[in-house]
């Protein structure tokens, strides 16, 4: 999912809609949590953290299963 809105309300729709069906690595950080045997297969990306990419963090972001990018701008 891509969107302008704010990473909060662009979870909180992609959650609503079954986009992000997990816990980011955000949440289980927030709730002091492990991911399980499956990993963390979703996560909300800024859309300003774009601009400084490596291919490593495309990489990174691109191994996981289900994707928001907030506050993208056109």
């Amino acid at each position: 999912m891509v969107t302008g809105d704010h990473p909060t309300t662009a979870h909180a729709i992609a959650k609503s809609l079954n986009i992000i069906t997990g816990k980011t690595q955000a949440e289980l950080d927030a709730l002091n949590e492990k991911p399980g045997p499956e990993g963390v297969y979703s996560i909300v990306v800024h859309g300003t953290e774009l601009n400084t990419f490596t291919e490593a963090d495309w990489k990174r972001v691109l191994a996981h299963k289900e994707i928001v990018f907030a506050r993208t701008m056109p």
